[in-house]
């Protein structure tokens, strides 16, 4: 019998990192749309500090190992905020053309045979910042710059026909949103609450999940 596979690949936020109940979005969303009982194994691939730069790096030879061949996948990706920051001299981490190069390999790579949709970056707390790196480094992440990265990662969706989430819109400036990061980057679990509601509702998830459930049956039917 066959299943379908979710991954979910990205940042820190993909991780669910600041959910003290160690569920992020990710494993919210996959429970309330009732994953397990239509047997779609679901995998968080999301990396604290990571750029598009590095998930490109990773991300192909991650699912591939998760996902044997000729089984269906489906991949979500959201990154954005680390490549955004700036690092103690004030260059970014990643340009946005730098970002943008990575990110169309990235989507176009992916679906050529996976399901995917893409999740934008969500704004911060800027009195939170500068922060200081695990690794040491002093860094600032400014909304601004979080809103110029979102605004071309939009664009480049459209361009490929991906869906594509705007979480900077529908959160920032939103008092109810800050209150709860914890860090002043990462939502504590009822952020994470929020953003699994948000995604639940957004028709980008509702395609990857007819998708799996698709998917799903036929496979069922094949092997009668």
């Amino acid at each position: 019998m066959n299943a379908r596979v979710l991954c979910a690949v990205g940042d820190s936020v993909v991780a669910g990192k600041g959910d003290h109940r160690f569920g992020g979005w990710v494993g919210l969303l996959s429970r309330d749309a009732g994953l397990q009982a239509i047997d779609v194994m679901t995998y968080n691939l999301g990396v604290n500090g990571e750029t598009a730069a590095d998930i490109l790096d990773r991300w192909q030879t991650e699912v591939d190992r998760r996902v044997p061949a000729g089984l269906g996948r489906a991949v979500l990706f959201g990154f954005g905020l680390n490549d955004a920051t700036l690092e103690e001299d004030g260059a970014p981490r990643l340009s946005v053309e730098a970002s943008l190069d990575a990110a169309e390999n990235i989507m176009s790579t992916a679906g050529r045979n996976a399901a995917i949709a893409w999740i934008g970056p969500t704004p911060i707390d800027e009195a939170s910042q500068p922060s200081r790196a695990a690794t040491g480094q002093l860094r600032r992440k400014l909304n601004s710059r979080i809103a110029a990265y979102n605004a071309a990662y939009s664009e480049l969706a459209a361009e490929l026909s991906v869906p594509y989430l705007d979480l900077f819109e529908l959160l920032h400036g939103d008092p109810a949103w800050l209150a709860t990061l914890a860090d002043g980057v990462h939502p504590d679990a009822a952020g994470y609450r929020r953003l699994a509601d948000l995604i639940a509702r957004w028709d980008g998830w509702r395609a990857l999940l007819k998708d799996l459930v698709a998917e799903r049956t036929t496979a069922h039917i094949a092997d009668r």
